[in-house]
């Protein structure tokens, strides 16, 4: 009897190795195209983000934004010849199951770093806009100072006292801005006391 259970335990594993085995010889050319299409779509995404990089800094003028807009496309076109490799090797409830996983996940994300995304838009919309350059002089939120670095999540601002302040473009973004340096000239009202004595 245990001899038996022992015999048929060994049939079931077997015939389930024979039916993987089967299944992969015949699925084996789908999965060769699969490799093939997801290779070329990492080599046309260089191509592209590379070509996107140059047209995008002609366009803004901005390094910092023309190198994040570029890594997306990549990672745009990354994403389209992975789903077309599992499509070929028939697994589209898996590529549904993944996106619907990728916008939860996005979502969570989101939330989790609102903060840090808040500043990230602020900077390429910046990067974009350009209110300000490296060198001019600003002032926002009580500092000011001269600009000595833009980055896509916050400005480095070198005050008067020789300090270096480092602010969240969200506050260069929400709140007023001067920028002492874009008309080249500049008026100062100075008020002079004189006693009555005098």
């Amino acid at each position: 009897m245990n001899n038996l259970s022992l015999e048929k335990f060994w049939q079931l594993i077997y015939e389930k190795m024979d039916s993987w085995a089967e299944l992969s010889i015949k699925n084996l050319p789908n999965l060769v195209v699969a490799i093939v299409i997801f290779v070329v779509f990492l080599f046309l995404s260089s191509i592209i983000s590379r070509w996107a990089l140059k047209l995008i800094k002609k366009a803004s003028h901005s390094t910092q934004v023309a190198g994040l807009l570029a890594a997306i496309i990549r990672l745009v076109v990354i994403a389209i010849g992975f789903f077309f490799a599992l499509d070929i090797m028939g697994l589209s409830g898996a590529v549904a199951s993944l996106l619907a996983g990728a916008g939860i996940i996005g979502l969570a994300i989101g939330f989790a770093f609102q903060d840090m995304t808040e500043n990230l838009i602020a900077g390429v919309v910046m990067g974009v806009r350009k209110p300000f350059k490296v060198g001019d002089i600003i002032e926002a939120d009580d500092t000011l100072g001269t600009v000595k670095q833009i980055n896509l999540r916050n400005t480095l601002i070198e005050t008067f006292y020789g300090q270096l302040c480092v602010t969240p473009n969200k506050i260069l973004f929400r709140n007023k801005l001067l920028n002492y340096s874009t008309l080249k000239k500049r008026r100062i009202e100075i008020p002079v006391g004189i006693s009555y004595a005098d």
